[in-house]
């Protein structure tokens, strides 16, 4: 609290990247692959090596101030001047958008880079993650008070995804993400990513995932088909990866290694706790860990929330240093302009004590990101 207000810190901020972006950071060479915009009748469209990326209407419902999830067809139309909003990419109108919404300091993840674990071409995965972890850093150097960097990883090529994590502290990064995967033939508690989860660890960089950054296509879903994926598989997706840390012994051998989960929400963790526990004391010998899992959950998984309830109800079980706030600027669910507002309604129809508000809003992400 500052004078009875709250002071934020977004643990959930976005850019939405220029396309020039990734011809300026990468190689000659790629120049004429890398993303780029097309025009489509009334409609542009980010695409990349001959795949589709985003239509720009989509990622522009904050500049035309709507809340809701637009579908059909006029969700394509507009184009990157009319519909993205400055402080999506520009330095200064970023920074004022923050003093708007009074956050002190945000952690910006990627948008069109989200995507692009979807990329055939492992190459130029990298090539456009290396352009996008440059051009991230440089905004960081710019207000290093302000601003924090995420440094994107692949973690199909781990020798190049471990020398970009080795140097991502020096370069000013705060955090590493990979993708969020529900392929189960691929486990983030493999022993073969320890050397990448160690680099991070190393480094003192937190690793995590963030919805829709993931290897597989990105449908746009409606009707029942958004219901569930929105309700039960994408947050299905969060606990199986958590739960595959936490049994596979991951935290053990990695101890100073920090996971966090951006824009999953936090509803499922009390569940997930609680149920590991139960399971955790009858199995215990079949597992390949000797800690509790609600003991691990605490010392090394941070999660975020946006307009949840559920989670301050859960705090009794869940604890108060692992919920972190974030605001989602600048897409179009976003609680800017009014987070602080938002934030203050919600802490008085939960009866979060103050203290408890400061961790949420803000200390629990310093003391991950810095």
């Amino acid at each position: 609290m500052t004078d009875g207000t709250l002071e934020l810190y977004d643990a959930d901020a976005h850019v939405i990247e220029p396309p020039s972006v990734f011809e300026e950071y990468s190689p000659k060479a790629y120049r004429d692959r890398v993303p780029r915009l097309e025009r489509r009748d009334r409609a542009e469209w980010i695409v990349c090596d001959g795949m589709d990326l985003f239509p720009i209407g989509r990622l522009g419902g904050l500049a035309r101030n709507e809340r809701h999830l637009r579908l059909g067809a006029s969700a394509l139309e507009g184009s990157w001047d009319e519909v993205i909003v400055p402080g999506a990419h520009d330095l200064d109108a970023r920074l004022e958008a923050m003093n708007t919404d009074g956050v002190a300091c945000a952690v910006l993840f990627p948008t069109v880079a989200m995507r692009f674990f979807s990329l055939p071409d492992p190459d130029l995965r990298n090539v456009l993650f290396r352009a996008f972890n440059a051009w991230t850093a440089d905004l960081h150097r710019a207000a290093p008070t302000r601003l924090r960097s995420i440094c994107v990883v692949d973690p199909d090529d781990l020798d190049a995804a471990v020398g970009e994590v080795r140097g991502a502290r020096d370069r000013g990064h705060a955090g590493v993400l990979v993708p969020l995967l529900a392929d189960r033939g691929w486990t983030y508690g493999s022993t073969d990513y320890d050397v990448l989860w160690r680099a991070a660890a190393e480094q003192g960089l937190p690793v995590g995932f963030h919805a829709f950054a993931s290897r597989g296509p990105v449908p746009v879903r409606v009707g029942l088909d958004l219901a569930i994926d929105s309700v039960v598989e994408r947050p299905s997706m969060v606990v199986s990866a958590i739960a595959q840390l936490i049994f596979s012994g991951t935290f053990e051998r990695i101890p100073e290694l920090k996971w966090f989960s951006a824009e999953n929400d936090a509803g499922w963790c009390a569940y997930l706790i609680e149920r590991s526990d139960t399971l955790f004391d009858r199995v215990k010998d079949q597992v390949p860990t000797s800690r509790r899992p609600s003991e691990q959950f605490r010392e090394h998984v941070f999660v975020t929330f946006t307009h949840e309830r559920a989670p301050l109800a859960a705090l009794p079980v869940t604890g108060t240093e692992n919920l972190l706030w974030g605001s989602d600027y600048p897409h179009n669910v976003t609680t800017w302009p009014t987070s602080r507002e938002r934030l203050e309604d919600a802490f008085t129809a939960m009866g979060t004590p103050e203290t408890v508000q400061r961790a949420l809003v803000y200390d629990n992400a310093a003391r991950l990101f810095g």
